[in-house]
């Protein structure tokens, strides 16, 4: 990323960037806007009970049909279950 030196300094001395810089960061650093200036947590994207709730009630249902053919298969696959 092209910045020059002394806006890295400003950010790091509490100066805020522009609205449009905010967001160039965020992107780059793949967080939200809000996390940047401390309004939120920053939370693991990938974490399974993140993309859970992200889900609508039908995925939620489907993801449930598809674990429970899994486990099923495992059972009939596994000799030590």
């Amino acid at each position: 990323m092209a910045y020059p030196r002394n806006a890295l300094h400003n950010y790091k001395n509490r100066r805020a960037p522009s609205g449009c810089r905010l967001l160039e960061l965020a992107n780059y650093f793949q967080v939200k806007s809000e996390y940047l200036i401390g309004k939120s947590e920053l939370v693991d994207q990938h974490r399974v009970d993140y993309i859970f709730e992200k889900l609508s009630i039908k995925e939620k249902l489907e993801f449930l049909k598809f674990l429970q053919n899994w486990v099923e298969n495992i059972i009939k696959t596994d000799p030590l279950l």
